[in-house]
């Protein structure tokens, strides 16, 4: 599964996702957007949009040069 389509999934089966700047959850063009700016990492690495998920995933950040907006979802034990 690529990143994009991972990511796409997440957001509309848990609604775990950041806001984007305007009212609502993000739309696939920020998600893609976001993963190809390295504002996503998986497991620490930075991936393009059609990159392969590697699993396990241990770990899943959004923005992680952000001290403020940065969300962190731990997956892994």
């Amino acid at each position: 599964m690529n990143t994009l389509t991972f990511l796409v999934t997440l957001r509309d089966e848990t609604g775990c996702c950041p806001f984007n700047n305007r009212q609502g959850l993000a739309t696939n063009s920020d998600l893609r957007r976001w993963i190809n700016e390295g504002s996503i990492t998986f497991n620490g690495e930075r991936l393009q949009w059609n990159d392969e998920v590697q699993f396990p995933l241990t770990d899943l950040v959004f923005f992680p040069k952000s001290a403020k907006k940065r969300i962190t979802l731990g997956c892994g034990t």
